[in-house]
């Protein structure tokens, strides 16, 4: 009796093995072909690495399947007919029809990552025109409308010389300025332009939303270049935490296809990104913090000398500290900064699961930015503050 339990556990653990197995070798092999914009690999560990890697464990995972089929048939000679296999065709069937019930299952519980339907994925970081119902990037939230102009941002269309005696403020950055997972009318630069114009003021303000999915430290200046084709007097850099992380503008165009219409397929990929999470975390290995506040100055330099080229003025907006950044970066630069990477803190201005801010979020954010755009702008004389206020809590 105890035997046949422990052959019964030791059968179990070896299925349960040769499953994690194949779904670490196909997601170590897709990863070694999806590109820096699906997931930023661990230092010193490059898509080769991950190639090797996931034919060394595809070949264990034969040697286990093989294993397994001899013992069976082993058992089968013995005059034990309960352990023979099924037949080459039965098998297949049973595969497909195991695969189907999957790909629906994850179907009725995984979001369908519309966002990417929208993304040129080009060098100049481009959105395609167009509409798409968005039900989250990871587990499903309710439907929200994405909507991209056909001048290639969110929002309303615009033209690109602005209104006499206004005040035009352009806003760059990832998802979180894009506004992934809310309606068009919830994005932070909505809520900013309705939080202007509800205070009193002599001239009306406008404010465009040129976000990106995506989009990392080096490519908002790319970004800027071509929202910079709109009259404007500010530009906004709103900063997030994962900004450090490889590009996605340029991105093998058929992987983030790939990760949408197949929903099996991201079993061994979220398998395969938590392994090399652990991985990193046992080895302890440490970034270069100094290079990375490096990247951050640079490209934020990057960014002020493009606006200085249009006679605008630069502040960044930190909505999360960046990943393996030592936070040294902000004594460095030479724009105003508000840091508001608290209200992300809260999971209550924040969408669950999405990790992008809701329409609560998204307010308070708004509204510290409008309290903050003096210190942009400048005072009277020209110069600009030295003040960089901490937005208040909020509620």
């Amino acid at each position: 009796m105890i035997r046949r339990l422990l052959r019964g556990l030791g059968l179990g653990l070896e299925l349960v093995g040769t499953g994690v197995v194949g779904l670490l070798a196909v997601g170590l092999t897709l990863y070694a072909f999806l590109g820096p914009g699906v997931i930023e690999l661990p230092p010193g560990v490059h898509g080769r690495h991950l190639f090797w890697l996931g034919l060394a464990v595809a070949a264990s995972g034969l040697w286990l399947v093989r294993r397994r089929r001899r013992r069976r048939s082993t058992a089968g000679a013995g005059g034990n007919s309960e352990g023979r296999a099924p037949a080459p065709k039965g098998r297949g069937l049973l595969l497909v029809a195991t695969l189907l019930l999957i790909e629906l299952s994850l179907r009725a519980v995984l979001g369908n990552y519309a966002i990417s339907k929208l993304q040129a994925r080009d060098d100049n970081c481009s959105l395609r025109a167009g509409e798409v119902e968005y039900t989250g990037w990871f587990l499903r939230i309710p439907p929200v409308r994405h909507t991209v102009n056909e001048l290639g941002y969110r929002g309303e269309a615009r033209p690109r010389a602005k209104p006499d005696e206004s005040t035009r403020i352009l806003l760059v950055g990832d998802s979180s300025t894009f506004g992934q997972g809310v309606p068009d009318d919830a994005t932070i630069a909505m809520l900013l332009e309705d939080e202007l114009a509800s205070a009193p003021r002599d001239a009306p303000v406008e404010v465009l939303n040129f976000g990106v999915e995506g989009l990392n430290v080096e490519d908002v200046a790319q970004r800027y270049r071509f929202a910079s084709r709109w009259e404007h007097d500010v530009v906004l850099y709103l900063l997030n935490q994962n900004d450090l992380d490889g590009s996605s503008c340029d991105a093998n165009t058929w992987a983030p296809d790939l990760f949408r219409e197949v929903y099996i397929l991201r079993v061994p990929l979220m398998t395969t990104f938590v392994a090399l999470a652990l991985i990193e975390i046992a080895t302890a290995s440490e970034p270069d913090r100094a290079a990375e506040d490096e990247r951050i100055v640079r490209g934020s330099q990057a960014l002020a000398r493009e606006a200085r080229r249009h006679d605008a003025r630069l502040g960044v907006v930190l909505l999360g500290s960046p990943d393996r950044s030592s936070g040294q970066w902000m004594d460095r630069l030479d724009s105003p900064l508000l840091d508001v990477s608290h209200v992300a803190r809260e999971p209550h201005n924040v969408i669950p699961w999405e990790f992008h801010f809701n329409e609560r979020g998204g307010r308070i954010v708004a509204e510290a930015i409008a309290a903050w755009l003096p210190d942009v702008l400048g005072s009277s004389d020209g110069a600009p503050t030295d003040t960089i206020p901490r937005a208040a809590e909020g509620s």
